[in-house]
């Protein structure tokens, strides 16, 4: 059987890989956001660009 000190060691490091692979999400979202954001204007420029084209 585990002794507590092992149970509560094998808590903190599951604790600390948790935090790690969070953190990790957390950062590919700023970055998928941030990218968003980006292309943003450039898209809306594409569509403006069609709909002038397209009115001609």
């Amino acid at each position: 059987m585990a002794s507590r000190q092992d149970i509560g060691n094998k808590a903190g490091e599951i604790t600390g890989q948790a935090q790690v692979k969070k953190d990790e999400f957390l950062d590919q979202a700023s970055d998928a956001a941030h990218s968003a954001q980006n292309s943003s204007p450039n898209l809306t420029g594409q569509a403006t660009n069609f709909f002038q084209q397209a009115s001609n």
